[in-house]
């Protein structure tokens, strides 16, 4: 955060400076000066410099060489070069100013009868003096800072804070393609028609943070083009966020980029303690739920924090569910897929039942819901959110859903334990997306852990499995049949046959 070289060339001991080369780039910043008359330039020269030379090591040189040694000051992002005319040479070559030109590099000359201190003097008076200013208002504005943490400011209290300080207008936006439509601060207010691509800011202005910028248009037929700065925040893989500055009513200043860097600083800290607050809680929320699905929470007409939250009540009845996503492997990319399925998963599942608590592990969710819905209503609801859930994955996963019995909170407890122990079960058995419900897993709830399947086939007829392999819809009538209490006619309508069918499938089961 320096002085502008335009500054620096406003001094009397400049006055009669000429600038005979990158006149428009005059805007640097300066960051020191010095004198230079050797050739090993690599060891002294650094970012914002002004060379102060005679060219004095370069008097027998050929005109290449000049050439040579301004390419390898830009190269060190030199600010500008001031050359004293009349001591080693009397006039700068065309060549070089055209090269000077081109670069973007500032090539300035004096007089012989002006002496290096009568420059360097000032010079260095001019950038501790801004240094100076800057350092007493980076103290005010974090001195602002401090009392408004102090007093348990919010986020937004620290925004609006940069507000005043900045005279512009900041937001929070989620991502680097969001727009506010609407720019309004405390003295202006317009309307965003539209907004560039972001791209990285680079300047010596900042470094502790990302910057990107963008050019908006805005409806102001005074100022329709203005610029964005965005600055990166704190936060994790869901809560990403920008402070956004918009430029509305004047451009940003060294002493802007130290209020904004600074209330950066405080809206992190603030995020960090908003965060790890609400880890606290959730791991409370957490440890609660795991105390009451382990039958160790008694309900004594007290409603647990986590269902009193969400109104739930005693004398009702709820449906619970576990889920397990499969990932075809154990890649990072994978596991985050996992994440936001569960999480998609349970924002799906509000849709239908807006009264839901849920226990979230790495690849399983445990979800109660307070639900009037038959168990064929329940699983149709299922299916609905499994298929939107794969159709919107960008990866296969495999999701297994074992359903437990509707029941009142004070029996929940015993019916998540059997509905996990049939989920662990049947995907002992099966490898592919399956939903199922005590029903459907019948006397298989009866079989101990761990469950080996080859056991299992070995206990079935072998008449069984050569059905299941070569005619697997006979096995599907079978199930139906059992299931419709031994019903023909509601056998065939399970199945959406005729019951002629039906009968002539059941012959050959019995064949």
């Amino acid at each position: 955060m320096n002085t502008s070289l335009e500054e620096i060339l406003g001094l009397t001991a400049l006055s009669k400076a000429k600038i005979i080369a990158g006149k428009k780039d005059i805007h640097k910043n300066v960051s020191n000066i010095m004198i230079m008359e050797g050739h090993d330039v690599e060891k002294w020269v650094k970012p914002g410099y002004i060379i102060l030379t005679s060219l004095y090591g370069y008097k027998n040189e050929k005109k290449e060489e000049f050439i040579n040694l301004f390419k390898k000051l830009n190269e060190l992002k030199c600010s500008a070069v001031i050359v004293k005319l009349n001591r080693a040479v009397s006039m700068v070559p065309e060549e070089l100013i055209h090269t000077c030109n081109k670069m973007g590099l500032p090539l300035i000359t004096i007089d012989d009868n002006i002496g290096y201190k009568d420059i360097i003097l000032p010079v260095m008076q001019q950038l501790f003096d801004q240094n100076n200013r800057l350092l007493n208002h980076y103290k005010d504005v974090n001195q602002k800072y401090i009392q408004l943490a102090a007093s348990g400011a919010t986020i937004e209290n620290l925004i609006q804070q940069l507000d005043v300080i900045i005279n512009n207008q900041v937001d929070i936006v989620p991502d680097l393609e969001s727009i506010n439509y609407v720019v309004s601060s405390r003295t202006y207010s317009s309307k965003v028609l539209s907004a560039g691509k972001s791209e990285v800011l680079k300047s010596d202005q900042f470094q502790n943070y990302d910057y990107y910028m963008r050019d908006i248009t805005q409806y102001d037929h005074l100022h329709p083009d203005v610029k964005q700065i965005l600055v990166k925040l704190d936060g994790n893989e869901t809560n990403k966020g920008y402070l956004c500055i918009t430029e509305s009513n004047q451009k940003l200043s060294s002493e802007d980029y130290i209020a904004i860097e600074i209330a950066v600083n405080f809206i992190n800290l603030e995020i960090l303690k908003s965060s790890a607050l609400k880890n606290a809680k959730k791991d409370s929320v957490n440890e609660q739920f795991d105390e009451f699905l382990a039958g160790n929470l008694p309900l004594d007409g007290i409603l647990p924090e986590i269902f009193e939250e969400k109104n739930f009540q005693m004398n009702k009845e709820y449906r619970s569910f576990y889920c397990k996503i499969i990932n075809s492997n154990d890649s990072e990319k994978n596991l985050l897929n996992q994440k936001i399925t569960i999480s998609s998963l349970e924002n799906r599942c509000k849709i239908y039942w807006p009264r839901i608590v849920y226990r979230s592990w790495i690849d399983q969710i445990y979800i109660l819901v307070e639900s009037d819905d038959s168990i064929i209503e329940f699983k149709k609801k299922l299916n609905t959110i499994v298929s939107y859930i794969q159709k919107n994955s960008k990866s296969k996963l495999t999701i297994q859903i074992s359903i437990g019995n509707r029941e009142t909170l004070q029996f929940i407890p015993d019916i998540s334990k059997k509905c996990l122990s049939n989920l662990q079960i049947e995907s002992k058995l099966e490898n592919k997306d399956f939903i199922i419900s005590e029903d459907d897993l019948g006397i298989l709830q009866l079989l101990p852990f761990p469950i080996n399947k080859t056991e299992i086939i070995n206990l079935l007829p072998d008449e069984l499995i050569y059905m299941y392999k070569k005619e697997p819809e006979l096995i599907e009538t079978l199930n139906s049949y059992i299931k419709n209490q031994t019903n023909i006619t509601q056998s065939a309508e399970h199945l959406y046959i005729h019951p002629k069918t039906m009968r002539y499938r059941l012959k050959k089961n019995k064949e």
